[in-house]
């Protein structure tokens, strides 16, 4: 409650208990309130020039945090003819807060200073299907406190005081657009005092982005134009912008797809090798008989004595020296062998060896 026979102007009341204003006549003159921001108002008994009853914004009122937001009605309505210097916080007094070219004084002990912000830059379309994601390059002011971006219909106007989304990241997505609609896209930045800078360059969304005759919503690449759908690995992203087309399901990319970033596989259709090793693609470097060969090249050798257990042909070497035992004479003389090393067996045909 304010009890006063003075003159007052550029003031605010507000959020206070009881009336903001009670008047003690006994005979004194008549109080003077002008261009002052008042709660409930101010006509009775006397009305003052330039007085409002809005809410004045105040940044933060909980934790005594009295200056004016961008957005408060206070700014630039106080008493043009003010002769206040400075502010509380020494700040010149009038200032254009509203950055219309004209400097008028605010109400409230804090004068707002404008503060432009610049708009974002580079607004570019990173992935649109379903959900369209959008990115734009970092403000890199210490002013700033966010980012609000917001869309149209072709033929309509963007409503700024509806945005589609605001945070402080440099990316984001918007859901639930009609597939079927053109929507065109900006963004804004806005800093600590509620200052919203001009529009970014504007981007636009058509029910197919690439041009390539399928909507985005059934476009398995609906930024890159491929009609053909090719999806090779059959993961739902077509091979012209799948970044790790991997055919055996591996994790491991085909070397044959250029945009693949992630590990290449040089086996792409074995799952358990990305590179050809001892056995090559499609056989496992595997010693099943633990004798230091590879299955691969190795017969089937269950005891690890190094003889086949199942073979297909079975030589006997006669080893006269180690046994003292004669072999036994082929069925012909000894001049029936040749020097190339044909083998004479004792009840076959001439065998020759490789």
């Amino acid at each position: 409650m304010v009890r006063f026979f003075l003159e007052h102007f550029n003031c605010i009341l507000w959020n206070n208990s009881g009336e903001e204003i009670a008047f003690l006549y006994n005979g004194h003159p008549n109080p003077s309130i002008i261009y002052s921001n008042i709660q409930g108002g101010y006509t009775n008994p006397y009305t003052g020039k330039g007085n409002i009853d809005s809410d004045p914004l105040f940044l933060n009122p909980d934790s005594d945090e009295y200056h004016l937001h961008a957005a408060s009605p206070c700014i630039d309505t106080g008493d043009p003819n003010s002769f206040i210097a400075k502010d509380k916080d020494g700040i010149q007094r009038p200032q254009d807060g509203n950055n219309d070219s004209e400097a008028i004084g605010d109400m409230g002990a804090y004068e707002f200073k404008y503060i432009p912000i610049s708009s974002p830059k580079n607004l570019s379309i990173i992935s649109c299907g379903i959900s369209c994601t959008f990115g734009w390059d970092d403000n890199q002011e210490t002013e700033l406190a966010g980012y609000q971006v917001f869309f149209r219909e072709e033929g309509l106007n963007y409503d700024y005081n509806q945005p589609a989304w605001e945070g402080m990241d440099e990316t984001c997505a918007l859901i639930g657009l009609d597939v079927n609609i053109t929507y065109y896209v900006i963004v804004r930045a806005f800093n600590f005092l509620g200052i919203v800078s001009e529009d970014s360059n504007e981007v636009f969304i058509g029910p197919d982005v690439d041009g390539d005759g399928i909507i985005r919503s059934q476009d398995n690449c609906p930024m890159d134009y491929n009609p053909d759908q090719l999806d090779m690995d059959a993961d739902s992203i077509g091979d012209i912008c799948d970044l790790c087309t991997d055919k055996d399901g591996d994790g491991y990319g085909d070397p044959s797809f250029p945009n693949n970033t992630c590990e290449t596989d040089y086996c792409p259709e074995d799952p358990n090798k990305i590179e050809p090793g001892v056995c090559g693609c499609g056989e496992q470097d595997i010693d099943f008989d633990n004798d230091g060969v590879f299955a691969c090249n190795d017969c089937d050798d269950n005891d690890a004595e190094r003889f086949s257990d199942n073979p297909e042909v079975t030589l006997c070497i006669w080893d006269t020296d180690s046994t003292g035992v004669q072999m036994a004479p082929p069925p012909c003389e000894w001049s029936c062998f040749t020097a190339r090393g044909d083998i004479w067996g004792f009840n076959s045909k001439r065998i020759k060896n490789k």
